[in-house]
């Protein structure tokens, strides 16, 4: 994920109107926009949709934290 966030961040300041590009990134990102400064960047193959979470690993979660408050709810009823 690191890598296509520096390949984006690339593509967006080589991007920007005027001989000047200014930009504020995190530590972590420098040395892949440095790496990848003179790539050539597929920005169509970076902006692709992120594939939705299956129903069964949404249930599983809710089920969880349901269960969770559950928990808390019978515990704060027998020190109460």
């Amino acid at each position: 994920m690191l890598e296509e966030r520096d390949l984006y961040l690339v593509h967006t300041l080589r991007s920007c109107p005027g001989p000047v590009a200014v930009g504020v990134v995190g530590y972590a990102h420098l040395q892949g926009i440095k790496a990848n400064w003179n790539a050539d960047i597929d920005v169509k193959a970076l902006t692709g949709t992120v594939p939705k979470r299956s129903s069964l690993r949404k249930a599983i979660l809710y089920t969880f934290a349901i269960l969770i408050l559950f928990i808390a709810a019978i515990v704060a009823w027998m020190y109460s």
